[in-house]
């Protein structure tokens, strides 16, 4: 079964299914299920959100600090949160000190596109 990010990489960089689940509490199967398609009884390769600030505070533990946009975000969507980066947008350094005009907000990106 093929197994889907964020989730794959970061349970196995915290010690693998196993490790995990016992930080966790959590039967092993659980965890697994966190790396399967939702059409497999999975998360669809998320986290769920009650377990995120767990998995953070395991990374720092085991001295390995995970940045939090990877476990919300897929490989393909923080690059192109990067490129958007990269052009330089910031809603803070488009305002004036009056806030007399709004921030150039860019385009939609779409979540599957």
């Amino acid at each position: 079964m093929m197994h889907l990010e964020p989730a794959a990489s970061i349970i196995e960089e915290l010690g693998g299914v196993v490790e995990v689940s016992r930080y966790l509490g959590l039967n092993p199967t659980t965890v697994r299920r966190f790396r399967y398609p939702r059409e497999k009884y999975g998360t669809g390769g998320f986290f769920p959100t009650e377990y995120v600030f767990s998995l953070l505070a395991l990374s720092y533990l085991l001295g390995k600090p995970i940045p939090l946009e990877r476990f919300v975000l897929t490989p393909d969507q923080r690059e192109r949160l990067g490129a958007l980066d990269k052009t330089g947008f910031s809603t803070t350094s488009s305002l004036t000190e009056n806030n007399a005009s709004s921030p150039q907000i860019p385009e939609k990106v779409g979540m599957d596109s």
